[in-house]
Order: structure tokens, then C-alpha cells, then sequence
């Protein structure tokens, strides 16, 4: 997908080479042609230089607005990881205890249940 900045470009070239191409072949003598033509871009290159100055005008704008809400961002998740790191260990902590304990009754149910069965169905073994 073409960027935004590409367009821009290509229209502003657009644009000249069309303001070009109409003094050129418009009925005019060459000295004429040659003086409108460097007019319109000197008009173009003036409002280029507008255009780049109020984005960049633009940028450090937003930049300013966006860096202390960065950094604001930064610490608060710096404090949540912080803050969450130990709660995650204890819920680990936690979890491989019930683990455990539902092997040892799984584990505790399935001998119970071969005992059963050995004596209902007298398997040996």
C-alpha cells in the first residue's frame, strides 16, 4: 500500500509537470514561457517548504504531547509486572499443589479400584 507520503509526492509532481507542460505549449514566446514556468515552481517550491515546515511544526507537537504519556505508560506497566510477578509465582506455587493432590487421589482411586476388582472378579495380580 502506496504511503501517504508517496501520494504526496507523486501529486505535487503531478501538479508541476502539468503547469510545465501548459506553459509550454500554450501560444507564448519562449522567454515568457521560461519566466512562467520558473513563477510556478518558485510558487510550488514556497508552498513545499510551507507544507514540510507545518508538519514538522506538526510532529514535534504531537511528539511532545505523546513523550511524557509514553513514559507514563512505561512505569505503569513496569509497576503491574512488578506488582504481578509474585502474585504469579504464588498462584504457580498453588496450582502445583492441587496438581499434586488430584495425582495422589487419582493415583490412591485407581489402586482402590484394581483392589475392588481383584476381589469382585478374583484377578490375581
Amino acid at each position: 500500500m502506496p504511503s501517504k507520503k508517496s501520494f504526496a509526492k507523486g501529486a505535487m509532481l503531478g501538479a508541476l509537470a502539468g503547469v510545465v507542460l501548459g506553459i509550454l505549449y500554450a501560444p507564448v514566446e519562449g522567454k515568457q514561457s521560461r519566466k512562467k514556468v520558473k513563477e510556478e515552481s518558485d510558487k510550488y517550491k514556497a508552498k513545499g517548504k510551507i507544507a514540510i515546515k507545518e508538519a514538522k511544526k506538526k510532529y514535534e507537537t504531537t511528539k511532545t504531547k505523546a513523550t511524557p504519556v509514553i513514559a507514563e505508560v512505561k512505569e505503569k506497566v513496569e509497576n503491574v509486572m512488578t506488582e504481578a510477578a509474585p502474585i504469579a509465582r504464588e498462584v504457580k506455587e498453588k496450582v502445583d499443589v492441587i496438581v499434586s493432590e488430584v495425582e495422589d487421589t487419582v493415583e490412591k482411586g485407581v489402586k482402590k479400584g484394581k483392589k475392588v476388582a481383584r476381589k469382585k472378579f478374583k484377578i490375581l495380580g
